[in-house]
């Protein structure tokens, strides 16, 4: 065996999903684009340490540095050094676009799910005949 039990429960494989209101533990692993993603939402709203970030994107420091990496060298987060030589990872004008354009995408999906209800919805209202709408006093 390969990798022992403790090596699956790192929680770079687990994922926390809601599902009818439940909190529930996926075991899987991260894609390169997710980690991208929350490194790029979390420092949207503000600059932060390598310690303070992985802490944020619930990952190591190791995979974290070498994700930070490719975002430097594409030009989406730079290093900021403050007066203490403490090292503060910042978005650039494009990791910020690009923190807008993962919003925006967040709030279209969560637009595409509302018709989907609306549709249930309305299959749950009543369909009138023409000959109820003829004599709507016929009861009377």
């Amino acid at each position: 065996m390969l990798f022992g039990y403790g090596f699956w429960n790192h929680k770079c494989f687990i994922k926390k999903r809601r599902i009818q209101g439940q909190s529930v533990l996926l075991m899987q692993k991260r894609s390169k684009l997710e980690i991208y993603e929350d490194i790029i939402c979390s420092l949207a709203k503000k600059s932060l340490t390598m310690d303070s970030l992985a802490f944020e994107c619930s990952t190591n420091c190791g995979l974290l540095q070498n994700r930070l990496e490719f975002l430097i060298a594409n030009n989406m987060v730079f290093i900021e050094v403050d007066k203490e030589n403490r090292a503060f990872y910042v978005l650039t004008a494009r990791g910020l676009a690009i923190s807008k354009t993962f919003a925006i995408t967040k709030r279209l999906e969560k637009l595409k799910t509302i018709p989907q209800a609306s549709a249930i919805d309305l299959q749950a209202i009543p369909f009138f005949t023409e000959e109820a709408e003829e004599n709507p006093h016929s009861e009377w």
